[in-house]
């Protein structure tokens, strides 16, 4: 495993010193290239926080009846729409975007935070504010609502759109 690891850590950064000998990338760039996330893994740890800081709240948008919350992870976030149809890294360009996540839970019927739902929220984005326009239940081992209305989250609808 360490030498995999290894691998795989060293060889990016060598390969961007081979460039920047030889002339394809100046040091900015590079270390652009190394240091920048991408404007969805920005979101995501966005998005991570807020669910994390909301945790009980996001779990009752499918599970009103009972239980808690253990943990919730994004597990990944799509840009779907941009200004003028075009992808970009800005988060000015922005239209919407969706975040999926899994929330592990504990209930009488599934102790010990075997729970478990995978979801997808669909939020707009305009005039940097946030606003949740729907939500999709992915996958879940208990008892959930089964509507498609992000009114459960209205609580999130005062996010700023900082990216």
């Amino acid at each position: 495993m360490g030498f995999s690891y290894s691998l795989k850590v060293i060889f990016p950064r060598v390969l961007l010193v081979i460039l920047i000998i030889f002339g394809r990338l100046t040091v900015g760039d590079a270390q652009d290239a190394v240091a920048s996330p991408s404007l969805e893994a920005k979101v995501g740890a966005y998005f991570q926080k807020v669910y994390n800081d909301n945790m009980q709240g996001v779990y009752k948008a499918y599970h009103p009846w009972g239980g808690h919350a253990t943990a919730i992870t994004v597990t990944g976030v799509k840009i779907t729409q941009w200004k003028n149809g075009k992808a970009t890294e800005l988060g000015s360009d922005v239209v919407q975007f969706t975040v999926d996540y899994t929330i592990l839970w504990s209930s009488i019927l599934h102790p010990k935070g075997t729970g478990h739902t995978e979801a997808r929220n669909t939020y707009s984005v305009t005039e940097k504010k946030i606003i949740p326009v729907g939500r999709t239940l992915l996958n879940s081992n208990g008892k959930h609502t089964s509507d498609n209305q992000g009114t459960d989250l209205v609580h999130l609808a005062e996010l700023a759109w900082k990216f």
